[in-house]
């Protein structure tokens, strides 16, 4: 928040609320939303860094029951090829319809990847720890993001669907 003494007014607001469902008590569901929210967060300041005003199109999609193991979201980063990888390490990996690219492993932890090219952000989800399946997130910045977005999601589906299977 931003709140300017000198008239008692708040200029800027950002209001957030997650809502989600879990397997699990109040413990698990907690530790599970705070991670997401620190994701979120990194993932809106990467936004206002990098792409703030152009085009976008944002795809989800989600893993199949396989990857709802626990411990199934390893696997992500080994087929991206990231091990090894830190975060903030540039890393060239080879994408679903978009081939080999250069990009920043700009987030990563036990929970969770985000990829950022020159034109896009990737972002993986180990959802598999609190009982979910893994997901990704598509934010893609271009003037023809709108309009291959579904067949954005599709590629990505089928990855993630060969993956588990």
């Amino acid at each position: 928040m931003i709140f300017d003494y000198s008239t008692g007014r708040i200029l800027q607001d950002l209001s957030y609320l997650r809502l989600g469902i879990f397997t699990g008590g109040w413990d698990d569901q907690y530790d599970g939303a705070s991670r997401h929210t620190d994701f979120y967060l990194h993932t809106l300041r990467q936004y206002l860094a990098h792409f703030t005003g152009l085009p976008a199109a944002h795809s989800d999609v989600q893993g199949p029951a396989a990857s709802m193991e626990k411990g199934s979201f390893a696997a992500v980063g080994r087929a991206l090829g990231l091990d090894g990888a830190a975060e903030g390490d540039p890393v060239r990996v080879d994408l679903p319809g978009a081939g080999p690219v250069g990009a920043v492993l700009d987030f990563r932890n036990e929970h969770f990847i985000g990829l950022r090219t020159g034109d896009a952000m990737y972002r993986f989800f180990g959802r598999d720890a609190w009982g979910g399946p893994v997901g990704i997130a598509l934010h893609r910045f271009a003037p023809d993001a709108a309009a291959t977005a579904d067949q954005a999601q599709k590629t990505w589906q089928d990855w993630l669907n060969a993956l588990y299977a």
